[in-house]
């Protein structure tokens, strides 16, 4: 009867423990205004309603495209003007309007079984230098032809906080601020696509800025990201790193994929750093990470997310090219068996130091 009793009192400090975490829930997000050029960035002007599953929403008729605007987020102890993870433009640091219906059948692509002779093309660059996009595509036509390439894989296309490391602020916005917008994307893989060239687009999944216009600490609390400092941080790159067994971020990276690989003529995704997805040391000092069980360095999460994002790419497209661009050892990068991470072709980047 003790023992019952126990029992009881227990279960009983169980549930006041989980009423307590919902309260806590339920008080972390009090208000969240939208604000823009369109209301003269007035917090007081648009707030945003929350429904009973904590979505946030607001509807604006007439609002006009190219218009800048951030979320506004507030909660106890802590306010921040964040970007919309979701916006397909940023121009100086801003979220940017884009009226765009997007497809919702995948384009009909072609799968290699060779092996793919790959040009390298930083978009960016070659805007800035050739200024009209006519120039950019005669451009990447001519190096395909003179050197043999059958296919062209797009370095990151997304706004960067440092362009270098590309390190964007996030999976979805376009850097418009130097040349590449939606449209202006979409024709340049439209005229190659004619001239049936392989188009691969690099999607950065290993990381994003840590900047405050990125994903890092969105909301107040670590949301796309891990708590452990030595797990969601990477000071080489000054970025941000994704906890992977998220189901909210997973569903926002695989969302980014069945984006561009709907919308534009594509046929199929880069992972570049896939050794900083693989590994908690990739590139860090002692004391930067942490690890596994046995002193494992392997990250088990990132080796489960790029399984299962590879599979979901070939079941949703089933001609589509996975690519791991990969600077580290690891077995089994390639194929189709259940060890294996499930990509079609590993980037052959031994001679890139020498070179």
């Amino acid at each position: 009867a003790s023992a019952k009793k126990g029992d009881e009192l227990a279960a009983e400090e169980a549930l006041q423990d989980l009423e307590n975490i919902e309260k806590k829930k339920k008080l972390c997000i009090i208000m969240n205004p939208l604000v823009g050029d369109f209301n003269n960035w007035n917090e007081n002007a648009n707030l945003m309603n929350k429904d009973s599953q904590g979505v946030f929403s607001l509807f604006i008729p007439e609002l006009k495209d190219d218009s800048a605007y951030k979320y506004v987020i507030k909660s106890r102890g802590f306010k921040a003007y964040r970007n919309d993870p979701f916006a397909l433009e940023i121009v100086n640091d801003n979220s940017i309007c884009k009226g765009y219906t997007f497809e919702s059948k995948a384009k009909a692509i072609t799968k290699k079984n060779s092996e793919l002779q790959i040009l390298e093309v930083d978009l960016k660059k070659l805007i800035k230098k050739s200024k009209k996009k006519e120039k950019v595509v005669s451009t990447i036509l001519d190096s395909v032809k003179n050197y043999k390439y059958d296919t062209v894989s797009f370095l990151p296309v997304l706004k960067c906080k440092d362009t270098e490391n590309y390190e964007v602020y996030n999976e979805y916005s376009f850097d418009k601020e130097n040349g590449i917008d939606l449209a202006t994307f979409k024709d340049i893989c439209k005229e190659l696509k004619k001239e049936k060239i392989n188009i691969l687009l690099e999607l950065p999944f290993a990381y994003v800025s840590n900047d405050e216009n990125g994903l890092s600490y969105f909301d107040g609390s670590h949301l796309f990201e891990n708590e452990d400092y030595r797990l969601n941080s990477h000071n080489r790159y000054n970025a941000m790193l994704f906890d992977y067994s998220k189901p909210f971020t997973y569903s926002y990276i695989m969302s980014a994929v069945n984006m561009f690989m709907t919308n534009f003529d594509i046929d199929g995704i880069t992972v570049p750093n896939a050794g900083i997805i693989l590994y908690h040391d990739y590139n860090k000092n002692p004391g930067e990470y942490i690890t596994e069980e046995w002193g494992n360095t392997v990250n088990s999460k990132g080796v489960n997310f790029l399984k299962e994002m590879n599979k979901s790419l070939h079941k949703n497209y089933k001609n589509a090219v996975s690519v791991a661009s990969i600077y580290a050892y690891f077995n089994n990068v390639t194929g189709s068996d259940k060890d294996s991470l499930g990509f079609d072709y590993c980037v052959n980047s031994g001679a890139t130091d020498e070179i």
